[in-house]
């Protein structure tokens, strides 16, 4: 490869990146605008039902948007919360079981995702 290969492919990367950044911000302001809760209890960890709800709710949309585990590991680092990739992966899980379960998921889910402008 060539030097400048070496450095479109770098910055198309970061560029990716920082896209996907900006999509996982959008889908944190929407799901705590649907589940009517701060950001911060979004990546706070907390055990309460709609907090963690909501937290799984982003790990599925964020997968469906094609994040990787480590992705969404990170930018849930970088809000000052860093699970491991085994809650990320069974939240996903979860999200998915509740959608079959109650089409009201697949509703929230659906409106979130149609929301995000990127």
């Amino acid at each position: 490869m060539l030097f400048i290969d070496i450095i479109m492919l770098y910055l198309c990367n970061k560029t990716i990146f920082i896209m996907k950044k900006e999509i996982f911000l959008q889908y944190m302001d929407a799901i705590s605008n649907q589940w009517n809760i701060e950001k911060d209890f979004i990546v706070s960890g907390s055990k309460r039902k709609d907090h963690v709800e909501a937290r799984q709710m982003l790990y599925y949309l964020c997968s469906e948007r094609g994040m990787r585990l480590s992705e969404i590991q990170r930018y849930m680092a970088d809000q000052g919360y860093d699970p491991k990739h085994c809650p990320i992966h069974r939240g996903i899980k979860k999200i998915k079981q509740k959608m079959e379960e109650d089409r009201d998921y697949k509703t929230i889910a659906s409106r979130i995702s149609n929301s995000i402008f990127i």
